[in-house]
C-alpha cells in the first residue's frame, strides 16, 4: 500500500452573534478539532525568549528569568487597560480561552507584542542597550503591500501580506481564516493559526477593507493604552471607508508602536496608519502610485524621530524589504499569482542581479523568512482570500483560495492540503534553517543550533548568509579551519557592502587566532574600503585590530539566526 502523501489541514470558521458568543464558538470548534494546547505555553514565555536571544545560550534561562516577571507586570497593566476600555472583546478572549480548555491567563498574553516592543522602547529610552552593550533582538519582519489601478495586472485591488512571527512550527502548523458575522457592526474575517482569535491582526471586511498589522520600535510608549488586538480589531468591524479607519485610530491611540497598513477596494487606495505612545500618524501613496509598501521602520518623518534600531542589520533588513516591495509595485501589472511570488522572493536589492541567483539564496535583506509562518493574498474585489498552507517560510505553497463567506451556519470545514514534496537543491539547506530558527527561539541547546547551522551550510556551499551562520556556528565548537573555510566561501559570492563587510570582518578575526597577522590586516583593510554601506561596523573593525580575539573569545559568539549577524 502506497502512504499517503503528507497534506496540511486548513480550517475554516464561520462565528456569528456577540464578541463573546463568537469567542465561544472559536474556542468550541477548536477544542473539536483536538484543541491547541502548545498556545498555553507559547504566548506567556514568548517575549522573554525574544529579548534574550542574543544572550550566550548557557546565561538564557537565567536572563529570562529575571525579566519574566518585568513583562508579566507589563502584560497585567495592558490587561486592565483593555478590560476597561474594551470589555465587550475581552469577554470575547476569555469565552474562547476558557471553551478550548486553556488556561484563563492567557487572556493577557493576547497583548505579548505591544508587551515585547514596550520593553524594547523602554530599554531604548533609558539608553541601556548604548550605555551597557545590552544587545537586543528586533523580530518580527512583516512585509505588506497593497496595490490598485495600473500596478495591479486586473486594476482591482490586491493586498499581499507575510507575517513574521517567532511560531514556527506551532502558528504554520494550523492555519485558519474565520469569518465573523456580529450581531451588530460590519461582518468581518481574518486569517490566523487555529485558536488565536486575533481579528485586526490580517484582517478584511464585506465593506472591502483590509488590515495588516506590522511591529515598529520607537522610544515613545503608552502601557495604558489601547492594545495592537483591540485597535485592529475595531478598525476591521468598525470601518467602512480609509477616513473612518484613520478617525478610529485617531480616537483610540495606541498602547505601542505600530505599523498598519488598509487598504479600499471601494476607493481603490491606501493609507498607512503609523503609532507610538503618543500619536497616531497617516502615511499615503506618492502622487499619481497605485500601489502601498509597508515593513517595519517609520515612514512618516515625525515618528522615524525616536526610533529604535536594535541592530543596523534591523534597518537594513527592513529597508531592504520595502525597496523589493516598492519596485515590484512601481513596475506593476501585478495579478495574485505575482504577489505569491513576490512574497516568496528571496533576492537581495542591495545586490547585483548578475550575483542575485535565487538558486543560491535563501535569505538576508529578503522578504522570506524562516519566521514567515502566514502568507496571504486578499482579493476583495473577487470576495476571495489566498492563504498558504504549508510551512514557515509559508510564502513558498501550497496556496488555496477561500471564498468571502459571511452568514453561514456556525461550524468549520477542515480542508486537506496536499503537500508537495520539495525538490529544489536548496530544500534540506532551508530545513535546516528553518529548525535553526525554531531552536533559537524556542530554547535549543547552543550545540542543537551549532548542528542545523552546519547541515545548512554543508548543503548550500553558494549560499552566503548560511555560509556566515555556519562559519559562526564553527566557531562556536573552536574549529577555526572550517569557519575559515566557510567564510571564504561567502565571500566568494557575496558582492552586497553591507553583507560583504561581516565576511571580511571575521575572516580576519579567525586569520590573527590563527597567527597570521599579514592576511588579518588586509582583510580589515578590505572592508574598511567598502564605503557608506559598511560603515556601522568600522568601530568594531578598529577594535578588532587593537585587541585580536583568541579561539576562546570568538567561541562565545552569538550568531543572529534571523538577521544573520553575529
Amino acid at each position: 500500500m502506497t502512504a499517503a502523501a503528507p497534506a496540511a489541514r486548513l480550517a475554516v470558521l464561520q462565528l456569528r452573534g456577540t464578541e463573546a458568543e463568537m469567542g465561544h464558538q472559536h474556542g468550541s470548534l477548536v477544542a473539536s478539532l483536538g484543541g491547541r494546547d502548545a498556545l498555553a505555553g507559547f504566548y506567556p514565555t514568548m517575549a522573554a525568549r525574544m529579548l534574550t536571544l542574543r544572550t550566550p545560550h548557557d546565561a538564557r534561562a537565567r536572563v529570562r528569568g529575571l525579566i519574566q516577571p518585568l513583562l508579566d507586570r507589563s502584560a497585567r497593566r495592558l490587561d486592565a487597560a483593555r478590560r476597561a476600555r474594551f470589555p465587550e472583546l475581552v469577554a470575547r478572549s476569555e469565552a474562547g480561552i476558557r471553551a478550548a480548555g486553556l488556561p484563563p491567563a492567557l487572556v493577557r498574553w493576547l497583548t505579548v507584542m505591544d508587551v515585547f516592543q514596550n520593553t524594547i522602547g523602554r530599554l531604548g529610552a533609558l539608553r541601556l542597550p548604548a550605555l551597557t552593550g545590552l544587545q537586543l533582538q528586533g523580530v518580527p519582519m512583516c512585509s505588506s503591500l497593497a496595490v490598485w489601478g495600473r500596478a495591479s495586472a486586473t486594476g482591482q485591488l490586491l493586498h499581499a501580506r507575510n507575517f513574521d512571527f517567532p511560531g514556527i512550527g506551532l502558528w504554520d502548523a494550523r492555519p485558519a481564516v474565520a469569518f465573523c458575522t456580529p450581531d451588530r457592526g460590519l461582518r468581518y474575517g481574518f486569517v490566523t493559526s487555529l485558536g488565536v482569535d486575533l481579528p485586526g491582526i490580517t484582517g478584511f471586511n464585506e465593506a472591502g477593507l483590509t488590515i495588516t498589522a506590522h511591529t515598529r520600535l520607537h522610544a515613545r510608549i503608552d502601557p495604558d493604552g489601547t492594545a495592537i488586538a483591540d485597535l485592529g480589531h475595531a478598525i476591521i468591524r468598525e470601518a467602512r471607508s480609509l477616513d473612518e479607519a484613520v478617525a478610529l485610530a485617531r480616537r483610540l491611540g495606541a498602547a505601542s508602536t505600530w505599523g498598519l497598513l488598509v487598504s479600499s477596494a471601494a476607493e481603490q487606495d491606501a493609507v498607512l496608519i503609523e503609532t507610538h505612545g503618543g500619536a497616531t500618524r497617516v502615511v499615503r501613496p506618492g502622487e499619481g502610485a497605485a500601489h502601498l509598501a509597508c515593513t517595519n521602520r517609520y515612514q512618516h518623518p515625525e515618528l522615524a524621530r525616536g526610533e529604535i534600531h536594535t541592530s543596523p542589520g534591523f534597518a537594513i533588513d527592513s529597508d531592504a524589504r520595502f525597496a523589493t516591495l516598492e519596485a515590484a509595485g512601481r513596475r506593476g501589472g501585478l495579478d495574485p499569482a505575482a504577489l505569491q511570488a513576490l512574497l516568496a522572493s528571496t533576492c537581495d536589492p542591495t545586490v547585483p542581479d548578475a550575483d542575485n541567483d535565487p538558486a543560491d539564496r535563501i535569505t538576508g535583506n529578503c522578504i522570506s523568512s524562516p519566521l514567515t509562518v502566514q502568507s496571504v493574498v486578499v482579493m476583495p474585489e473577487a470576495g476571495a482570500v489566498q492563504v498558504a498552507a504549508g510551512r514557515a517560510p509559508t510564502a513558498r505553497g501550497p496556496w488555496t483560495t477561500v471564498p468571502f463567506a459571511w452568514g453561514e451556519a456556525v461550524g468549520v470545514v477542515e480542508h486537506s492540503v496536499p503537500l508537495p514534496a520539495e525538490t529544489d537543491a536548496l530544500a534540506p539547506a532551508r530545513a535546516a534553517y528553518v529548525e535553526a530558527a525554531r531552536l533559537d527561539l524556542e530554547g535549543g541547546t547552543a550545540a542543537a543550533l551549532r548542528g542545523q547551522l552546519a547541515a545548512a551550510a554543508s548543503a548550500a556551499p553558494r549560499e552566503p548568509h548560511l555560509q556566515f551562520l555556519g562559519a559562526l556556528a564553527a566557531l562556536g565548537a573552536r574549529d577555526l579551519p572550517t569557519a575559515q573555510e566557510r567564510l571564504h566561501r561567502g565571500l566568494a559570492v557575496e558582492t552586497a557592502p553591507y553583507r560583504r563587510a561581516p565576511l571580511l570582518r571575521w575572516a580576519a578575526r579567525v586569520e590573527a587566532a590563527q597567527g597570521s597577522r599579514g592576511a588579518a590586516r588586509a582583510l580589515r583593510a578590505e572592508a574598511l574600503q567598502l564605503g557608506p554601506g559598511a560603515a556601522a561596523l568600522r568601530p568594531a573593525l578598529r577594535r578588532d585590530a587593537r585587541w585580536p580575539a583568541g579561539p576562546r573569545q570568538l567561541a562565545r559568539v552569538v550568531p543572529d539566526v534571523m538577521l544573520v549577524d553575529g
